[in-house]
């Protein structure tokens, strides 16, 4: 005889380690006896080997022996690799265990399945052909059960399994009962589930009395007799029925008080268990208020939640039926690439940095960093309401991206502490958190840039209200915010995005804006040269003034006067005397001129953009501080460029929905462009990862939002690890698959 020994693993006292086990399974021998005991038992499962367990062996080692042995070893895997071995005696089938005490399912990977059957021994389960699961983990282990909670319909072999799936799995809850099944008849358990009804009546006496778990309740039980102890109105009443005197009850043992108590409640109480707290509150004896009983005429409440199947047109012949019961799905599948975003630029992290927290920290359940995040995902997956998170809020995609376990974990943050969030800073706060989006921006590049052209403009946000800062104006004839957004347009990127009032900005306020931007930049970049552009909103005489003073670089818009427009008179005559002689639909001509406005306090150079049509002269201006450049390049190709900004401030406001400035604060209003900009730079990263060769990385954020975010997914969780199953079908499935390496966090 060969005896092969595997040490213990240190880190479990007792327990072998599975790799040694692995390796003295793989050695041992004995198939051929294991297989002929299979065999009588109708098994036909080619890798069983015999072993057996010195008790006599030093207390560090195991032995498996290929001698006549009293079990047979099964070996148990998980996501295909070797965790445990589970032994059968042979002489009682019903007797197992396992080696390393690591393995809590045969079949694992069956816990996902949509129907499950729950066998009593792993012998039915081998000649199931290894289908469904057997429980094996020991000591009254049972936490395992939650992997099942996706199953639609869970069958059990043994009312002890129905039991351990109903309260361990659904927590006893009765509307999950139609989901289990024993032997295939949901109606068989009901009335065998009945005491774990009278467990959890005994577990509510408790809580709502305040009794301790050692106190025996048969004096609770006599001073409520009373009240849900009705008189049999004849004594021809089942047996189960049978109503016991008080008196009788301390001679009684303990799980027959309880299962008498549980029917009582289920046949004796109509109004169940809120009924009969309400008399235990008017006995006095400490019972805690609770919500009084409907009114005699109000509608009963529906206690079958069964959803109810609509129908689709029949395709070829077969009737088409859908309903809302498909488990732990979410529509949001793609909200992980978004998470991966987040972490790799830390902007969750960093807003909560500077942001208050005045909470009572015993009481805080929902961290700054998980609010910000669940948030800006929500923002970005096209909720932009708050109130969307009542529901998203349970989400398995949404809970896992923000770092909670989908099942196990706890909900997410609802629309009322998002409330309180947007609210709570005060204006130095709500500075610090617009100035991290500028932040951001500069982490953006690897090192200083030799150069940086940032194009401002505003934009026209319509409210439905008196909200503070919100006023009239006549150019788009609305009531309106007009907040000034920033952009690097060359990258794409969001600097800052500032609300302010419905009136066209002034010289000194944006001389302000200008001033306050720049010096944040200057505490990192000193040697960067800054080019602002923007239209002729910001062609202010304070503003220009301020930018020279400073050694940055501008080139506005300019509106046209008659002065400046005698001066291009030449050029324009020539123009479009060209156009008449050489028939052109249209002819276009640059020049510049040095121009002094009444405002400003010296000349400075002006670019005329001079275009004749068949309809007219159309003459626009613009003025710089450059001195380098021809008139055509100075408008053409670096003004003109500002165009490309529009179009990014249409991805934030319409399409990211940045105009949901509906809060009555402008410092909560500012708060939430802060955070709708912050999932623009989620949505940018996520884009910036793809392939250039793809189409999707020139694509909108509508469209990312529709390829690569709104992905049906099932959520699974088990107790060693959490899987997204995506649809087959996905069309951009061998993207998705690559983008989660393309969005690791950047080394330091």
């Amino acid at each position: 005889m060969t005896n092969t020994q595997a040490k213990l693993d240190d880190d479990f006292t007792g327990l072998p380690n599975p790799a040694d086990v692995e390796a003295a399974f793989q050695a041992s021998t004995g198939s051929e006896a294991a297989q002929t005991w299979l065999a009588e038992h109708g098994v036909n499962y080619t890798d069983a080997k015999m072993i057996a367990i010195d008790d006599e062996a030093a207390g560090d080692t195991f032995v498996i022996s290929d001698a006549e042995a009293d079990w047979i070893a099964l070996p148990v895997y998980q996501a295909g690799e070797f965790v445990d071995l589970c032994l059968i005696h042979r002489n009682n089938p019903s007797g197992f265990h396992t080696v390393c005490g690591r393995a809590h399912w045969l079949g694992a990977d069956n816990t996902g399945r949509a129907k499950i059957v729950i066998h009593e021994n792993p012998v039915d389960w081998l000649k199931s052909g290894c289908g469904g699961v057997v429980s094996i983990a020991g000591g009254g282990y049972r936490q395992h059960f939650k992997d099942l909670a996706n199953a639609c319909t869970i069958e059990c072999s043994t009312i002890d399994a129905a039991n351990d799936v109903w309260e361990w799995t659904f927590g006893g809850d009765e509307k999950a009962r139609k989901k289990i099944q024993l032997n295939g008849d949901a109606d068989a358990i009901r009335d065998d589930l009945a005491w774990l009804a009278a467990e959890q009546a005994k577990r509510r006496v408790r809580d709502t009395l305040d009794v301790p778990a050692g106190v025996d309740l048969h004096k609770l039980y006599r001073q409520v007799d009373s009240v849900f102890l009705p008189q049999p109105a004849n004594d021809n009443q089942p047996d189960d029925l049978k109503i016991i005197d008080p008196s009788d009850w301390e001679g009684q043992p303990i799980p027959e008080r309880h299962w008498y108590l549980a029917r009582l409640i289920r046949k004796s109480a109509p109004e169940g268990w809120r009924a009969w707290c309400k008399a235990l509150m008017r006995r006095r004896i400490g019972c805690e208020a609770t919500p009084s009983p409907p009114p005699a005429n109000a509608t009963p409440a529906m206690t079958d939640d069964t959803i109810p199947p609509f129908s689709f047109p029949a395709v070829h012949a077969k009737k088409v039926t859908a309903a809302f019961d498909g488990g732990r799905l979410t529509s949001n599948g793609g909200v992980m690439l978004l998470a991966m975003a987040e972490r790799r630029l830390g902007l969750a992290d960093n807003l909560a940095r500077v942001f208050p927290d005045r909470r009572d920290p015993t009481r805080v359940v929902h961290s700054l960093v998980d609010m910000f995040r669940a948030r800006m995902f929500a923002i970005c997956c096209g909720y932009e309401d708050a109130d969307d998170l009542d529901h998203l809020r349970s989400d398995p995609a949404f809970k896992l991206a923000c770092g909670r376990l989908p099942d196990t974990g706890r909900d997410l943050c609802s629309q009322p502490t998002l409330s309180r969030l947007e609210n709570a800073p005060r204006l130095r706060d709500v500075i610090r958190l617009t100035y991290i989006l500028v932040d951001a921006w500069m982490d953006s590049y690897p090192h200083e840039p030799a150069s940086v052209t940032l194009d401002i403009d505003d934009t026209c946000d319509v409210v439905h209200g008196h909200q503070q800062l919100s006023l009239f104006n006549a150019h788009y004839d609305e009531r309106c915010f007009l907040p000034i957004h920033v952009y690097d347009t060359e990258k794409s990127r969001p600097v800052a995005v500032v609300l302010r009032s419905g009136k066209t900005p002034g010289g000194v306020e944006v001389r302000a804006h200008l001033r306050r931007l720049v010096r944040h930049i200057r505490t990192r970049w000193h040697n960067t040269q800054i080019t602002f552009r923007g239209d002729g909103h910001y062609a202010r005489p304070e503003a220009m003034a301020w930018c020279e003073t400073n050694g940055i670089d501008y080139i506005f818009g300019l509106s046209g006067t008659k002065p400046l427009a005698r001066k291009v008179d030449e050029v324009a005559d020539d123009i479009r005397t060209r156009r008449a002689i050489e028939n052109l639909p249209v002819l276009r001509g640059y020049t510049e001129t040095r121009h002094k406005a009444k405002s400003w306090d010296r000349e400075r150079r002006t670019v005329a953009r001079i275009e004749a049509t068949m309809l007219g002269l159309d003459i626009r201006f613009v003025v710089t501080s450059l001195d380098v450049g021809s008139a055509e390049w100075i408008y053409d190709s670096l003004y003109c460029a500002r165009g490309q900004a529009e179009n990014l401030i249409k991805l934030h406001k319409t399409q990211l929905a940045s105009d949901r400035t509906s809060c009555r604060s402008a410092l909560a209003n500012q708060v939430r462009l802060v955070l709708h900009t912050a999932a623009y730079w989620l949505m940018l990263t996520v884009r910036d990862a793809i392939p250039k060769a793809r189409e999707l990385a020139a694509a909108e954020f509508a469209t990312l939002r529709l390829r690569l975010l709104k992905l049906a997914a099932r959520v699974v969780e088990t107790t060693s690890r959490i899987r997204l199953a995506f649809a087959a079908a996905c069309p951009e499935a061998d993207l998705i698959r690559g983008l989660p390496g393309a969005l690791l966090p950047l080394s330091p």
